[in-house]
């Protein structure tokens, strides 16, 4: 996932470095301590989100505000159409549904150096 892996990038991990059970903790623990909500899963996508914007503004490297307003759109989107029980179910996403996570996920591939 696009904004997981920015997340562990912000946090000092190069793409080849393993991710774990102990990095998935510190990422919860980061989160508490910066009051970010807790998730439905290590799968849920605004969770992640929220993570990374209030990681970076922690850190004093913020988004652009309409970055991250744009960024949150797109997650959300995303989140709306896809849930990880959904690759054991027959699904049959209609148009309108399918163009919107197509869209969201174009826009985060695009944006991904960004994240």
């Amino acid at each position: 996932m696009l904004i997981k892996a920015a997340y562990f990038r912000h946090t000092g991990k190069a793409p080849v470095d393993p991710i774990g059970r102990l990095d998935f903790d510190g990422a919860r623990t980061q989160a508490s301590h910066l009051g970010v909500a807790k998730g439905r899963n290590l799968h849920d996508v605004r969770w992640w989100t929220e993570l990374l914007l209030q990681s970076r503004r922690s850190s004093g490297d913020p988004h652009p505000l309409h970055f991250a307003v744009q960024l949150a759109k797109f997650a959300r989107a995303v989140d709306q159409n896809w849930r990880e029980t959904l690759r054991y179910r027959t699904n049959r996403p209609s148009r309108k549904e399918l163009e919107a996570a197509t869209e969201a996920v174009q826009w985060l591939i695009r944006n991904y150096r960004m994240l």
